[in-house]
């Protein structure tokens, strides 16, 4: 937790002066806030989302040119079965 120095004194082996803001343990807030040493640092609003921007370009029609020979990505694809021919087995 965040925490701003009212008096100098040291804290995690360094100088502290008044008006510095640094982290400090869950366990030693309530130790610093009792001594007033430090007080607990405002808390700001967590950061707002970003908006999603929409692309306003046209969309491309598929080519059916661009697409041959290409596998489509995801599909499954069984190579051991193959379809049987019943001109073959006469």
């Amino acid at each position: 937790m965040k925490m701003i120095a009212t008096k100098s004194f040291t804290y995690a082996g360094k100088s502290r002066r008044p008006g510095d803001e640094f982290d400090v343990a869950d366990r030693d807030v309530k130790l610093l806030a009792a001594v007033k040493r430090a007080k607990p640092a405002p808390q700001s609003p967590p950061p707002a989302k970003p908006v999603k921007k929409r692309d306003m370009t046209p969309e491309q029609p598929d080519t059916p040119q661009a697409d041959e020979g290409k596998p489509r990505k995801g599909r499954y694809r069984r190579r051991d079965v193959r379809a049987e021919d019943d001109a073959t087995e006469e």
